[in-house]
């Protein structure tokens, strides 16, 4: 009586077409599905279809249409329109004594079966349609005594790529990987690895060309009207989301800006491998959102400062709410007067105000990675962690007595500036940042300890002694040391000197130039070449080794070394040693034509 019932009023009402992209939402709901009580018992309760044959013969349950016809579907029936392309994963479990068969069956223009799918349960199917192919239907097939749960649905547009998942790696460099990122990420992290960026428009034809290892998703970023709604399969993100899925690629959400709202990505967190934040109270609240997705709290990672982190007086940039005019305007008469009246021998530091940002924290990221030491109202940076990576200050006289500070002493500025720097490096870089991701998917990175050769060459007993000052002090582990001397009064001492330390090379400048290629004096990851006519710091071989790290030089060259060490520059302009690098920057700082 119920059957009859029900195929009266599917006569009577208007037939419908569902997108197999909104199948998942309508399979678990009981009214869309059509059987016979007496042979089958059905109910759906927690996302989960229960089915329960009475029979031990074959029965049907049909999803959006009751007929049972197969060979036809009639004008009056209910239709899901596919893709060209299709993939489908039902998840689910029967007991062993039933057999079951789900059908996807096609149909033409003319509603005359084109093609029936069989699909099994926990198996991704690949479905493209037959040409003829206007609509499908869905319908399960059960036969003897038993049970059958499906607990979910999964359809995508796309078809599974192909992939080899990496296990290990030699160096960041070997990762593939993309992501919807800011740009200033994308620049901070391919000084350490290589990372595409992709854009809501056309990701689909950037992974076309190389399947990443894995995807990056900033929150921010995602919150940008292009990419759409994250709850929303047919959005530029979701799709994107989907894609992933697909081909089992892990993504991995980036909560970076605080500020970015986390609402709906809580909703969606079951689609990401894990969740990094930077931020205790984000971090809390994914992780009292429900699910089992690991959310991890990391330190902040920003841009590195450019390369020439050791410049002597770094441009100053002062953040403020109003407008650098307006500032200008306000200064006094005294006030100018006093910034200049410099003291005498004293190099001119610039620094520029300019209006803060709406989001004040990409604003210093990306000016710190372009190398500006920068002045922050301490109410703008309250609670972040930025208030480490800036000079802070909490009222007007204060920021004009820090300026006045700079402008009186710029090496104080220099040495604020290189603070802030080393901090970036040591504490919150992206290659740490990179090296928790590989080990949070499981990838051995087997990146072997740096090492480095540092190069001084010596001409006077004064420049003997600010190289031994420089290596006793110095912080870096892993560091050998090459001394070129060119001869001078009572160098002998100095040369017996240097060759009873460990690690140190000593030769005679001439010789060496004209006996050597320097890859017959060392093996090291790095090579340095550094200025003996000057006293260094505790972290500057530290520091040297950072730099070239993150934009992946072989070596670096000091840059307060001139044309005054001819020798230096034969030995290396002549050198048959790989380090093109180094060799440019020679030329760059000694020119051929003043080599010996």
């Amino acid at each position: 009586m119920m059957l009859f019932i029900e195929k009266i009023k599917n006569k009577l009402k208007k037939p419908e077409s569902i997108h197999i992209d909104f199948l998942p939402t309508k399979l678990f709901d009981s009214k869309n599905w059509f059987h016979q009580p007496s042979l089958i018992n059905l109910s759906i309760e927690n996302h989960t279809i229960h089915l329960q044959s009475k029979t031990t013969e074959s029965a049907y349950v049909n999803f959006w249409e009751s007929s049972s016809s197969y060979s036809r579907l009639g004008e009056r029936h209910n239709k899901i329109i596919l893709h060209s392309q299709n993939s489908i994963f039902i998840e689910g479990h029967t007991t062993n004594s039933l057999n079951y068969q789900i059908y996807l069956i096609e149909y033409d223009e003319e509603n005359q079966q084109t093609k029936k799918h069989t699909i099994q349960l926990n198996q991704l199917h690949q479905i493209i349609p037959s040409p003829s192919t206007k609509a499908a239907r869905l319908a399960i097939r059960i036969n003897g005594e038993g049970e059958m749960e499906i607990h979910n649905l999964f359809t995508s547009p796309f078809l599974p790529v192909e992939r080899t998942e990496k296990t290990s790696i030699r160096h960041l460099n070997n990762l593939k990987f993309a992501g919807a990122l800011p740009q200033s990420a994308v620049t901070s992290l391919n000084a350490v690895t290589q990372v595409t960026r992709l854009y809501a428009h056309n990701w689909g034809k950037t992974l076309a060309k190389a399947v990443p290892d894995f995807l990056l998703m900033e929150a921010g970023e995602l919150h940008e009207a292009k990419w759409g709604d994250i709850q929303d399969r047919t959005s530029p993100i979701g799709r994107l989301i989907l894609w992933c899925q697909t081909s089992d690629i892990p993504m991995i959400l980036w909560h970076k800006q605080t500020e970015a709202p986390c609402d709906k990505l809580l909703t969606r967190l079951a689609d990401f491998k894990f969740v990094l934040t930077h931020d205790p109270v984000v971090f809390n609240m994914y992780k009292q959102a429900p699910g089992e997705t690991p959310v991890y709290l990391i330190p902040y990672t920003t841009g590195v400062p450019s390369i020439d982190v050791f410049k002597k007086h770094p441009s100053v940039t002062v953040l403020s709410e109003t407008t650098a005019e307006a500032n200008a305007e306000s200064k006094t008469e005294t006030e100018a007067q006093r910034i200049q009246q410099k003291p005498p021998n004293k190099q001119p530091i610039t620094i520029e105000t300019i209006q803060a940002a709406n989001n004040t924290e990409k604003q210093i990221e990306e000016l710190l990675a372009e190398g500006h030491l920068v002045i922050c109202e301490k109410l703008a940076l309250d609670g972040s962690i930025y208030q480490s990576l800036v000079r802070i200050y909490e009222t007007e006289s204060e920021l004009e007595q820090v300026i006045q500070a700079y402008q009186n002493n710029p090496d104080q500025a220099a040495d604020d500036y290189r603070s802030i720097s080393r901090t970036i490096y040591w504490k919150h870089n992206y290659r740490d940042f990179m090296h928790f991701i590989t080990k949070s998917l499981h990838i051995e990175h087997a990146t072997r300890l740096p090492s480095a050769t540092i190069v001084f060459s010596i001409r006077t007993e004064q420049e003997y002694q600010n190289v031994i000052r420089t290596i006793e002090k110095q912080t870096a582990s892993r560091v050998n040391w090459i001394v070129f001397i060119t001869p001078y009064p009572c160098f002998e001492q100095a040369m017996n000197a240097l060759l009873a330390r460990d690690n140190i090379q000593v030769y005679i400048a001439s010789f060496a130039a004209k006996n050597y290629a320097l890859d017959q004096l060392t093996k090291s990851t790095y090579v340095g070449v550094v200025d003996s006519s000057r006293e260094y710091d505790a972290f500057y071989i530290e520091d040297c080794i950072n730099t070239m790290y993150y934009f992946r030089m072989t070596s670096f060259v000091d840059r307060s070394i001139t044309n005054n060490k001819p020798v230096i520059a034969r030995f290396f302009l002549t050198t048959k040693y790989n380090h093109h690098s180094l060799v440019s920057l020679m030329e760059a700082f000694i020119p051929k034509e003043k080599v010996m």
